[in-house]
């Protein structure tokens, strides 16, 4: 689901355009390939820390 929404925004805005990503109170400036990257690994880690919690 993740690579279908990384193509639509590659595809729709381009590699080069700029997105806007917040990270704490803060936005910051940055690629939509950058952007998507970050917020996957931040979908992964909260995927580990929720199967953590099940096993426990």
């Amino acid at each position: 689901m993740c690579q279908n929404l990384s193509a639509l925004l590659s595809r729709f805005l381009g590699l080069q355009q700029a997105v806007y990503q917040k990270t704490g109170n803060i936005f910051f400036r940055k690629s939509v390939k950058s952007a998507v990257t970050s917020e996957q690994k931040q979908l992964d880690l909260a995927k580990d820390r929720l199967n953590k919690l099940d096993q426990a």
